[in-house]
């Protein structure tokens, strides 16, 4: 059996850094039986993509996808929703040539911690079609309202920042992982062959990454293993969407000779709301610390910069 890793790349150049870093460290016991894939999810970051193109040029199991290759997510309906693909992304990416039995979808803020990757994902693997982490630190209030076999989805879906699966399953079935629209439950219902063993508690569902796969899936019989007793990787959880979020809208400068001005500008523009002064201050020391523990110097997510930036 062989892993193929999925990772997708959008919010810095440091993060990249400790991603790849961690993840290689943790493939390197097994890496004959390990590939690759790193997909950039934005070509315009040139510093992000100079990189990833010298660690795919540095390593024969690494494959660079960005996307200018990407001809199967619909970017247009996405528009709004996930500009740059977001989950659905991933459905581009486990059909390539390159991913083997079993793939793993990772988010560039997805951290592996474990010493031996390869090992942790054949036993999480045993005896299932599936498994991976739940998102327990980004919970979506909805998903407590759908319920297959009286399990709240909030309790069972697995996280596209940790996901593994067997590829043929998955190709074979036509899973998706990605999907970011609001159905009338009326229409799920129907999708899913009015099975009893699903139920919704409201009108209206809200369905992004991870499903169709986790809904699908088990109604189709198929085996899921949530990871709970073993420490594999943790999620620093949604860095593209801090920084692209529409509030910000920064995301664009990543890695820019302009960024730290614009934070400055941005910064500026909250004068008065400390709450929200609060939050990103809190969320971006954090990022700091994480870096600079790890010796990854990034340009603002360094503690001095963020200090003068936030108490000029």
């Amino acid at each position: 059996m062989k892993l193929t890793t999925i990772t997708q790349f959008g919010a810095r150049l440091s993060l990249a850094k400790l991603h790849i870093k961690a993840l290689l460290k943790a493939s390197k016991e097994n890496n004959e039986k390990i590939n690759h894939i790193i997909y950039l999810v934005d070509p315009g970051n040139l510093l992000l993509l100079e990189y990833l193109k010298g660690v795919s040029n540095k390593h024969d199991n690494i494959t660079l996808l960005t996307r200018d290759d990407n001809t199967f997510t619909n970017f247009k309906r996405l528009k709004k929703r996930a500009p740059y693909g977001g989950d659905c992304n991933y459905d581009f990416l486990i059909r390539q040539p390159e991913v083997n039995d079993i793939f793993l979808t990772l988010h560039d803020d997805s951290i592996i911690t474990t010493e031996n990757l390869y090992k942790d994902i054949i036993s999480a693997m045993k005896n299932s079609d599936f498994s991976g982490y739940i998102d327990t630190r980004r919970e979506i209030d909805g998903y407590h309202d759908i319920l297959i076999d009286n399990e709240r989805m909030s309790d069972i879906r697995l996280g596209t920042w940790f996901t593994c699966g067997n590829t043929d399953t998955y190709l074979e079935n036509n899973y998706h992982i990605g999907d970011y629209r609001n159905y009338w439950k009326y229409y799920l219902m129907a999708k899913y062959g009015f099975s009893q063993r699903l139920k919704f508690h409201r009108q209206k569902v809200w369905l992004n990454g991870g499903f169709d796969l986790n809904i699908r899936a088990r109604l189709n019989g198929k085996r899921f293993n949530i990871i709970s007793d073993k420490k594999i990787a943790y999620h620093l959880t949604k860095i593209t969407g801090f920084f692209a979020s529409e509030k910000r809208n920064l995301l664009g400068y990543a890695d820019s000779k302009e960024e730290v001005s614009k934070w400055k500008d941005y910064v500026s523009s909250l004068i008065g709301d400390t709450e929200q002064l609060e939050h990103d201050y809190k969320f971006m020391m954090n990022l700091a610390s994480v870096f600079e523990s790890e010796e990854i110097f990034d340009p603002l997510l360094n503690k001095k910069t963020l200090k003068e930036i936030f108490n000029p």
